[in-house]
């Protein structure tokens, strides 16, 4: 508390008068802000109360919390992730600086699972009505031609939409939350051979950066973007990992198709 009687040096020119008043002045400042001190007090402990129970909620809860995250970051940077995300991997993706060179660091240290999928995925009965433009999509993959390998993903994914959806519209964000509406009738469990969660927030994230419409006037986007690929608009060159990214999506529709 400001005590103004010791912020003014009296001397002895000063009157006992003097002295008197600023003593008043001095209680009358006590006694008036004294309500508002109190009431400040009184809201500490009231926030204190309120946020308590939540801090203790996020601390049970922190490794799930930190799940979400890591497979939101992996939806946003378009890879479809379907498995149980260990503790480390969650720490090292949540605290990753560059999401991109994470994922084919997970690619590399998984090369024979990945290799594994693509064997089962070429297999799915789902690709069967696209059994040519799948098989010649994965060989030019396979030689590198990744700019050619992404538009032939890109049409079997419209074409996996719709079958799965069983919608003819042709806008993708109606027949995705068609796809992503029957996992409500699943369980978060590994009895399916994957994870629910994992599998619903990392498409769902996927798809809203692959589908989101981006009008040519602007800049080209760093993201697969469908809208820019198959209207002949993308000009910069596609990866082995963008191709990659593609794949998971293609087997995350599939899962949901079954």
């Amino acid at each position: 508390m400001l005590d103004l009687s010791k912020t003014i040096k009296l001397d002895s020119s000063i009157t006992a008068s003097l002295k008197d008043t600023l003593a008043v002045l001095n209680k009358t400042y006590a006694e008036t802000f004294k309500p508002i001190s109190d009431a400040f007090k009184e809201i500490n402990i009231q926030l204190e109360a309120t946020f308590k129970p939540v801090r203790e909620i996020f601390k049970k809860n922190k490794k799930s919390f930190m799940r979400f995250d890591a497979l939101r970051k992996l939806g946003k940077a378009q890879f479809v992730f379907c498995d149980f995300l260990p503790d480390g991997l969650v720490e090292s993706i949540v605290s990753s600086k560059n999401i991109e060179n994470t994922i084919l660091n997970m690619i590399d240290n998984n090369q024979e699972i990945l290799d594994a999928n693509i064997r089962a995925l070429k297999n799915h009965k789902g690709l069967l009505p696209y059994e040519l433009l799948c098989r010649q999509s994965f060989t030019v993959f396979e030689n590198g031609s990744y700019d050619l390998a992404v538009v032939g993903f890109l049409s079997i994914i419209d074409g996996l939409l719709t079958d799965t959806s069983k919608s003819s519209t042709h806008k993708p964000t109606p027949r995705i939350e068609i796809i992503l509406s029957k996992l409500d009738s699943y369980k978060e469990c590994d009895k399916y051979g994957f994870s629910v969660g994992a599998l619903y927030f990392s498409f769902s994230a996927a798809a809203d950066v692959l589908f989101k419409y981006i009008p040519f006037t602007e800049k080209e986007p760093m993201n697969l973007n469908r809208h820019w690929i198959m209207h002949g608009r993308s000009k910069r060159e596609k990866t082995r990992l963008d191709c990659i990214k593609l794949i998971t999506f293609m087997h995350g529709i599939l899962l949901m198709s079954e």
